[in-house]
This record gives structure tokens, C-alpha cells and sequence, in this order.
């Protein structure tokens, strides 16, 4: 069906072509204005057989961002607006036109969010067949497993395990994949997690927050790294996609998480081309609240990970401190549910974490030792930490 759409585009601008002998420039914008109109409406771009695509592209701007496949299908995709520094009005016009339309799209119920995901996924396997999806062990995607399996049963499934993974998540996983009879990859990294951690930093804070994890590992004098995302989870999925051919990779990723996806899904919408994974990464569930993938998981009956009974909101590494200083960490968590595997955090970032907590609550005053941890890292005390640093804040 999103072929069948994007041949129709094709033919209007053919016309359009034949029928208007204007200048290169303004059947330029032409295509280019359907190209907005797609992108601003579903946040897809347009799959076109390649010969087509060329002919287009040679009468377009040259910043079009262009992919093509072994099937002989290309991909045209908006490109991302420039930065602020060369306009600054192109990228908050952009953010503010998708927040907009966003705002629509999670009012709709859960029958159009599930045409939207299959949209996303057919324009997909439209651009080509040599797809996976990235299965976590969580909940968003097992739902984006679900929806995927409904068009190609045999889809690869990867999952990586990157040695830190919770013994439920690896349980389930695994019983997953025979229960589904499912074509189930299990993929490893080649490094140490705790090795590289020692050498690269602890990894708090996550990505997009590069200026707090500086200023707090300058003022806390721990190193901190996000190398272990890179080294642990995509090194060994490219290698992966690599190796096997794939060309798109389903995921389960939604806009809402956090401000960091919406900013990029803002400039590259639900099916783009990652230079990371070396694949176009679909994003179906863009638009999906927690309540939808509830619904949906009820509604069809599926086996949820273990570890959401146990309180957890998140099932990737045990031993990940990205969360550390918020307020819903998953450690805190760990403690009750798993406590031997919070000792071995302890034994190995003890020294670290408690530096990290003083320098983020402005507890310079008080010369807290590792010892001290177990009583300051409590939800209750924590609450307590995070309102006398925001005092701090004010008062400076």
C-alpha cells in the first residue's frame, strides 16, 4: 500500500513535468513541497523505484538526503533543517509544525495509532525486504515485534545481550523465541562491561545531557562515559546487520520518553537512515503512550517480561547508573528485588556513586565515605537531596 501511494506521487509529478516546462528550480520545489506535505502529515518519506527517484532528484535541490537498497527501491527523505547558528528560525519552525501535529497524533485512538505503526512498517519493507527488529526484552518492542511478525512471520529478531542483562530478561527472551518459534539471533559484545567502565567512565546520565555529566564529573572528580551504549548494544548490532545484509531495522522507540527524541524525530521523522547501525531505523510506535502499549499488550494476550511484576519500569542493563540521579532510578529497585547484584554495583562504583551524589546534592560540607552510601541512596532520603539541591540552586 505505501508503494502503491508513493507510485501515485510519482505519476502527479510526471505530469506535472510534462505538462509544465518551468525551470529546473521550480519543479524542484514541487516535489519538494510533496515531500514536505508527507513528512509534516506522517513523518515518512517517499520509496520510489530508483530509476524514478533519480530522474526526481536530478530536477530537485541538492541537499536532498537519498538512500537506495538491493532491490532496486530508493528512499528520499526531508532533510533535517540546518543548524541555528546558520537559521536560526529553520529548526524551532520544524519542532514546533512536528510537536503540533504530534499533539494530534496522540489523540487518536488505538485503532489509527496501530495504522500509523503499519504505515511506518510498510513503508519499511517497501524500500526493502531485508529487514530485522531490535527486540529488547521490553515491552515497546514487543509490541513493534508483534506488529512486525503480522507482515513477515520470519523476521529476524536480535536480541543483544550485552552480559549485564537481567537472568529474567535472558529467561524470557530466550522462552519467547521457542513459544513463537520466532528467527531469533542472541548477539554479544567482544568487551568487558566492568573493564570498560573502569577505563571510559561510569556510565551516568545518559546522552544529550553531555554539559551536566562534564560539570558533574569535573566537581565530583569521577570519570563518566556513555561509551558503553556504543561499545555494548550498537557495535555488535551493526556487525550484526552487517554481516546478515540488513538494510531496516524495526524498533520500538517512542517520541514521548524523552525531550532528546523528540528533538530528533523532529528532524528525521518515524523512518530514517542511521549512520550508526548503517540501516534505516523505523520508528512505528512514534506516537504511542504508555495506556496504548498497555491496551495493546492486554488486548492481544502477550507474555510480558517478568521483571514489570517486580516493580521495574526499565529491563535493559542491570548494572547501567544512566538513572542514578532521578528520582524513579531503577536502582533503587535493585536494592529491594535484587539486592545481591546492587552490592556488586556497590563494590565496584561505590566510591564513585557516593562522590557523584554529594557533588549533585551540594554536599560539600559534609565529608560522606562509601559507607555512608546505603543511608543517603534511599527514595525517601533522596527526595529529601534533590529539594536541598534545588535550594542550593536558588540560593546561588
Amino acid at each position: 500500500m505505501a508503494e502503491r501511494e508513493n507510485l501515485r506521487e510519482v505519476e502527479k509529478m510526471a505530469s506535472n513535468r510534462r505538462s509544465n516546462r518551468t525551470s529546473r528550480g521550480l519543479k524542484g520545489k514541487s516535489f519538494l513541497q510533496r515531500l514536505e506535505e508527507r513528512f509534516y502529515e506522517k513523518f515518512l518519506p517517499f520509496v520510489l523505484p530508483k530509476p524514478d527517484a533519480e530522474r526526481l532528484l536530478h530536477s530537485c535541490p541538492d541537499n536532498l538526503l537519498f538512500w537506495s537498497g538491493s532491490n532496486g527501491k530508493a528512499v528520499i527523505f526531508l532533510p533535517p533543517p540546518p543548524k541555528v547558528k546558520d537559521n536560526p528560525k529553520a529548526k524551532p519552525d520544524r519542532l514546533g509544525r512536528v510537536i503540533k501535529r504530534l499533539s494530534w497524533c496522540y489523540r487518536q485512538d488505538l485503532s489509527s495509532k496501530i495504522k500509523m505503526a503499519s504505515e511506518v512498517l510498510e513503508t519499511l519493507f517497501a524500500a526493502t525486504d531485508k529487514v530485522a527488529v531490535a527486540f529488547s526484552g521490553g515491552r515497546d518492542s514487543l509490541v513493534a515485534l508483534h506488529l512486525t511478525l503480522q507482515i513477515k512471520p520470519d523476521v529476524p529478531v536480535v536480541f543483544v545481550n550485552t552480559s549485564i542483562e537481567f537472568p529474567e530478561t535472558l529467561t524470557y527472551v530466550r522462552q519467547l523465541a521457542k513459544d513463537w518459534n520466532l528467527n531469533f539471533y542472541e548477539v554479544k559484545p567482544r568487551v568487558n562491561f566492568w573493564k570498560l567502565a573502569e577505563e571510559q567512565g561510569l556510565p551516568v546520565a545518559g546522552r544529550g545531557n553531555t554539559t551536566f555529566m562534564r560539570t558533574l564529573a569535573e566537581k565530583a572528580g569521577v570519570k563518566l562515559s556513555n561509551s558503553c551504549c556504543k561499545r555494548m548494544k550498537e557495535t555488535p548490532a551493526r556487525q550484526f546487520y552487517r554481516e546478515h545484509g540488513i538494510e531496516g531495522v524495526v524498533t520500538g522507540l517512542r517520541v514521548s520518553e524523552s525531550l532528546m527524541r523528540k528533538l530528533n524525530f523532529a528532524d528525521y521523522g518515524a523512518l530514517r537512515y542511521s549512520s550508526t547501525y548503517e540501516a534505516l531505523i523505523a520508528w512505528p510506535l512514534y506516537a504511542w503512550t504508555d495506556k496504548d502499549i498497555t491496551e495493546y499488550v492486554e488486548a492481544h494476550r502477550l507474555p510480558l517480561n517478568p521483571l514489570y511484576s517486580m516493580g521495574y519500569q526499565r529491563v535493559g542493563c542491570w548494572a547501567c547508573l544512566h538513572d542514578m540521579l532521578y528520582k524513579d532510578s531503577r536502582l533503587f529497585t535493585l536494592q529491594r528485588q535484587h539486592p545481591k547484584m546492587y552490592e556488586t554495583i556497590k563494590k565496584k562504583f561505590g566510591k564513585q556513586m557516593i562522590r557523584l551524589l554529594s557533588a549533585w546534592a551540594n554536599l560539600d560540607d559534609w565529608d560522606f565515605q562509601e559507607e555512608h552510601l546505603d543511608g543517603l541512596y534511599r527514595p525517601c532520603m533522596f527526595e529529601m537531596l534533590e529539594k536541598r539541591r534545588k535550594a542550593r540552586q536558588k540560593s546561588d
